[in-house]
């Protein structure tokens, strides 16, 4: 992915690029959820980073969320318990 970096992309690249739309992306620079550069007034994504990004975006499924938050409570009501 490394190889990519320097590349910049317009918003409609990047969401193209991320399987969204511009809408979806614009409202993520918003949030300053996402990586972007601003140059003057134009935002651009550099395209390693923008990779990057979407590599570590950890997705979990409805079950996989259930049982993490199951975990933490009884991970959290142990932990509370006296002695």
């Amino acid at each position: 992915m490394r190889g990519n970096v320097g590349q910049l992309l317009s918003i409609p690249d990047g969401a193209v690029l991320l399987g969204q739309s511009e809408d979806w992306l614009r409202k993520r620079i918003e949030r300053r959820l996402i990586p972007f550069k601003k140059i003057g007034s134009r935002v651009y994504f550099d395209r390693g980073e923008l990779e990057e990004w979407l590599m570590a975006a950890t997705i979990v499924s409805p079950t996989e969320a259930l049982e993490n938050a199951q975990r933490m409570t009884e991970s959290n009501s142990n932990a509370a318990r006296p002695a």
